[in-house]
């Protein structure tokens, strides 16, 4: 039988972009903001949630834009351009979660 983990959503220190889990099928990644700060502007290579932890984060898509804070979520589809950044200064944590599996899969 597998063991049972804790996993550290935090992001006190360390890392500002980690893997926590993983299986076949589900990544989860924990992401540090700097206040002000943004990811890269990106296509979504999977189907991915975005569950803010910490603070507030903006997320533009060429369809809309969506600020989301703890308690939401924003949901992105594979291939979706993409800008997540921090909306209040606020240094926000969030997770990622992404669907590894590939749409022929489904």
């Amino acid at each position: 039988m597998p063991d049972v983990q804790l996993v550290d959503l935090q992001l006190n220190d360390g890392d500002d972009r980690a893997c926590v889990w993983e299986t076949p099928a589900v990544r989860v990644m924990r992401v540090r903001l700097a206040p002000g700060g943004a990811l890269p502007r990106h296509a979504a290579s999977a189907d991915v949630l975005i569950v803010p932890l910490t603070g507030r984060v903006k997320i533009e898509t060429p369809a809309a834009t969506q600020i989301a804070g703890p308690g939401e979520a924003v949901s992105i589809p594979r291939g979706a351009e993409m800008t997540v950044g921090d909306a209040a200064d606020d240094a926000p944590r969030f997770l990622v979660i992404r669907s590894l599996s590939s749409p022929e899969q489904s």
